[in-house]
């Protein structure tokens, strides 16, 4: 028969199981803390992950014919290179734009669908957020404002406005189109100015911004490094992220077609 002894190790020995067993349940939670973003609003996407804020790699792809297939063979290879299966991600970011109307798509449908088996959350960013926050975190700052502004096409620019913060930029107001030409009018003293299509505006703006603000040299592109950076932080602030809408600040173009088919 079994002494009162034997009883009470049986039963500091099932504590202990119940105990380990606790604790590698909460270390495989805090373990998994996996960010997979994409950012594809430029001629250059990339696919980024990270391990609570830890930058794990990312790869890039080429915004051309095939880059559906090319996207899905980089994340692939990206999450096989870091054995981790895609059940593991716990949170997905996506860059929304400003940008490329076919690659913030493509962007957007494979992120919906990436996270839905498993119903996990989805944190939209501003393409041009991430950039201001890059700006912000190399401390090459005049002001206190950062404008973010692309082409627009006929002489116009997008614009979003960026108010420096400790945690990270926060947009005033939402994007707007400016004529070139009236850009100047918008700008405040001490101002710094970033364009991911610096190589396109260049001149223009030269011509236009006054010597109290500064104009960031070289196209400023966001990366997916930058949007899953965002996303993890407002995950830990609780800080809702934008609507998940590409941001698009033109309209697609109709091209009438050459042929008309004869009605029948």
């Amino acid at each position: 028969m079994p002494t009162k002894c034997a009883h009470q190790g049986r039963a500091h020995l099932r504590g202990a199981h119940f105990l380990l067993s606790t604790f590698q349940i909460s270390a495989l939670f805090i373990a998994m803390n996996y960010t997979l973003a994409i950012e594809a609003s430029t001629a250059t996407p990339t696919v980024a992950l990270l391990h609570n804020d830890a930058h794990l790699g990312n790869a890039s792809w080429l915004s051309t014919r095939g880059a559906s297939q090319r996207m899905f063979e980089a994340i692939h290879s990206l999450l096989k290179s870091h054995n981790i299966s895609l059940d593991s991600v716990d949170l997905f970011g996506v860059g929304l734009g400003p940008g490329g109307f076919t690659g913030l798509r493509l962007a957007l449908s494979a992120i919906r669908a990436m996270a839905l088996p498993t119903h996990t959350p989805i944190i939209g960013i501003s393409s041009a957020e991430a950039i201001a926050m890059r700006l912000q975190l190399k401390g090459n700052i005049a002001g206190q404002r950062i404008l973010v502004i692309g082409d627009a096409r006929r002489k116009r620019l997008w614009v979003g406005i960026f108010e420096v913060h400790k945690n990270a930029p926060r947009q005033t107001g939402t994007f707007e189109l400016i004529p070139i030409d009236e850009f100047a009018h918008h700008l405040k003293l001490g101002d710094t100015i970033v364009s991911p299509d610096h190589e396109r505006l260049g001149d223009d703006l030269q011509a236009v911004i006054p010597p109290s603000a500064t104009l960031i040299e070289g196209d400023q592109v966001p990366t997916a490094t930058d949007i899953a950076l965002l996303a993890r932080t407002r995950k830990t602030l609780d800080t809702p992220g934008e609507p998940l809408n590409p941001i698009y600040m033109h309209p697609p173009v109709f091209v009438k077609p050459r042929f008309t088919p004869p009605v029948v």
